[in-house]
């Protein structure tokens, strides 16, 4: 749904990684990626600004990235 509204940035991004070798630029929906959606929410949505690799990961995304591994693996 909120696609049209980050081709400015998309199009900002491939303009600064042109020089770039090795780098891929794809889109997945945030089922697919539910480990990167539910980060991104908790910093839009709860505010927690604090960097997960600084502090390390909580409880709620280690299980997600278990569930994740497990679904995938």
């Amino acid at each position: 749904k909120a696609w049209p509204a980050y081709r400015y940035q998309g199009t900002e991004l491939r303009k600064a990684l042109v020089g770039v070798q090795g780098w891929d630029f794809s889109v997945v929906s945030a089922k697919s990626n539910r480990c990167a959606h539910a980060i991104a929410q908790s910093v839009t949505k709860e505010k927690r600004h604090q960097s997960y690799v600084a502090m390390g990961n909580p409880q709620w995304l280690r299980d997600l990235f278990e569930a994740d591994r497990q679904r995938l693996g």
